[in-house]
């Protein structure tokens, strides 16, 4: 696991935490700022995965020579 991962999956936590307790509290807001923090969070933790698969097969690549 890299930084990226694990900043990801945790803006991805965080973010549906405050979309259930904007819910809960009936704040708009709240839910708002949620679903964009846990976007961020899907997208950051993308990007983490896409670097953790280039490494796996960078690695593969140089095994085959």
């Amino acid at each position: 696991m890299n930084k990226n991962q694990v900043v990801g999956r945790l803006g991805q936590i965080t973010g549906m935490v405050k979309q259930v307790a904007g819910k809960a509290l009936g704040n708009r807001g709240l839910q708002y700022q949620g679903r964009a923090q846990a976007a961020i969070g899907k997208v950051e933790a993308a990007f983490g995965d896409a670097l953790e698969d280039l490494r796996h097969g960078s690695r593969r690549a140089v095994d085959r020579i």
